[in-house]
């Protein structure tokens, strides 16, 4: 006898961000544009600035980030308080130059070295 399975029901935090995203989503100006992958590029633009808005937001004022010149490629050293500064992590972002700037991404580059990953 087959037994139907009742769906699992998400978590409150992951309904909260799911809830956030779909109104990100649902305010991407698509005014005009008719190919659906502009389209997608649009709404994705729409969500970057704001993707990580669901709870508070962490205090970034003890991060230094500071700009360098990589070979002559623009790049940032991120250091978190405490950090040691004799170990680097390298991060290459793909893709982020169709939908995202260095301030949208900031918070999450500066929490790295609060990871439970740590150390890297």
């Amino acid at each position: 006898m087959d037994q139907i399975t009742p769906p699992r029901q998400r978590r409150p935090e992951l309904e909260q961000a799911f809830a956030h995203l779909a109104g990100l989503a649902a305010s991407a100006d698509l005014t005009g544009v008719s190919d659906p992958l502009l389209q997608f590029v649009a709404v994705i633009r729409a969500l970057m600035p704001r993707y990580g808005d669901v709870g508070a937001a962490p205090a970034l004022d003890d991060v230094k980030v500071v700009p360098v010149d990589a070979g002559g490629v623009s790049a940032e050293w991120v250091v978190a308080p405490e950090a040691d500064l004799a170990r680097r992590l390298v991060y290459i972002h793909g893709a982020g130059g169709s939908v995202a700037v260095l301030t949208t991404i900031e918070p999450s580059r500066a929490r790295w070295p609060d990871s439970p990953a740590r150390p890297f």
